[in-house]
């Protein structure tokens, strides 16, 4: 091979290989963290009701994360069960709005604290009833400081797959967060789906989807 055209060679195998390295380095660059959001938190406690016997899984674990990553005070109230007030016998299904006039009836001097939010969690399907095009629901929220959140269909064996308790966990605490994200720190939900403040959240695969902090 002759000088110049082996010249020519290693120049273009070096504009190859900087071109690779270069596309290399734009491929696997770190993902921006998400940046955390000024908080306002209201100040008061936050209340976790359990809702029906059995009571929902992980309410220790979710409290725990919550106490440690945002320094609040959770306080687990005693379960609470359900009358005939709260059920759908048609639908087979808990009312999500007659659920939080339970929790309000029940606990009375914890719904009058306006710094206060109350979360009730269940192992039972839910809907919305003034939802009327909506089938089911992961959660509602009413008044700005009362919320319900169902594990029913955050398990995969409601969907006909196999059990699978830590994704469960994670499903409940990124709905709870997201829940006092709103309803306790004023935030607005987000199309960022690196933010547990994405919304609307449809089905497991946007809940899945999602991240775990603000």
């Amino acid at each position: 091979m002759r000088p110049e055209s082996r010249r020519a060679l290693n120049v273009l195998l070096a504009a190859a290989l900087i071109g690779w390295l270069v596309a290399v380095v734009v491929i696997y660059q770190p993902v921006k963290p998400l940046p955390l959001p000024a908080l306002k938190p209201r100040g008061g406690p936050v209340y976790l009701v359990p809702l029906g016997a059995p009571d929902p899984p992980f309410l220790d674990s979710v409290a725990a994360h919550l106490e440690q990553r945002y320094q609040l005070r959770v306080v687990k109230l005693a379960g609470l069960p359900l009358d005939e007030s709260v059920v759908d016998n048609r639908r087979r299904q808990l009312v999500a709005e007659a659920l939080i006039a339970l929790m309000r009836r029940e606990y009375p001097r914890e719904a009058g604290d306006g710094s206060a939010v109350l979360v009730g969690i269940t192992a039972h399907d839910l809907y919305i009833a003034s939802y009327t095009k909506w089938r089911w629901a992961f959660s509602y929220r009413m008044d700005e400081r009362f919320a319900v959140v169902s594990t029913a269909r955050m398990d995969d064996a409601a969907w006909g797959g196999a059990p699978g308790a830590q994704r469960l966990e994670v499903r409940l605490r990124k709905m709870v967060t997201k829940n006092l994200g709103i309803l306790y720190f004023g935030l607005d939900q987000t199309s960022d789906r690196r933010s547990v403040m994405f919304g609307p959240i449809l089905g497991l695969g946007d809940l899945d989807s999602i991240g775990e902090d603000f």
